[in-house]
């Protein structure tokens, strides 16, 4: 017979993997809360969902939906509905007009493993993992006119960073996990 301690570890342990998969993100322009974004790790895709809110989503109305597939990137697709303009992007237009998603979530794939970061390719960009200091990864991306630096903090094995920081050309994204 198991003791009630060690079967209340394994269920919680058990409950927190099923949820590990997905993870919802405030997500803050500059000093302004911009919006909220959803990530959600299934079998063979990531699903990532947000919406803008707070201050900037009075008179920004935003939504996106992305797809983005694990087996053959070529088949994921963006679908954003920005003031009114409903656009979709295919891998291609992601990569250059949100590099930023694919890029992110292709580290978060690698996990908490140094031989897996040091260099993630994702299409012709090139990921490098330039500084590591305790549970804190800064990567310098290669490749790319818009996305130049990703931070991701208080980053443990088996859970999603606190926080990630995305330095672009138009200013800095900031997901804070709700």
């Amino acid at each position: 017979m198991i003791p009630k301690k060690v079967a209340l570890v394994l269920f919680l342990l058990l409950v927190n993997s099923l949820y590990a998969l997905q993870v919802k993100y405030e997500v803050h322009y500059g000093f302004f809360p911009a919006g909220v974004i959803e990530i959600d790790f299934q079998n063979e895709q990531v699903v990532v969902k947000g919406k803008s809110s707070g201050i900037l989503g009075w008179f920004y109305k935003y939504r996106l939906y992305m797809v983005f597939n694990l087996k053959n990137p070529e088949k994921s697709f963006l679908i954003e509905d920005e003031n009114g303009k409903h656009r979709e992007l295919n891998y291609n237009k992601i990569l250059h007009k949100k590099a930023w998603l694919p890029l992110v979530i292709k580290i978060l794939l690698s996990g908490v493993d140094l031989n897996k970061l040091k260099t993630i390719k994702v299409a012709n960009y090139r990921i490098i993992l330039q500084k590591r200091e305790g549970n804190n990864y800064t990567f310098k991306v290669e490749g790319s006119k818009r996305v130049r630096k990703i931070q991701l903090l208080e980053w443990n094995k088996g859970f999603f960073p606190k926080k990630i920081v995305i330095e672009t050309s138009g200013g800095t994204l900031v997901l804070e996990k709700t």
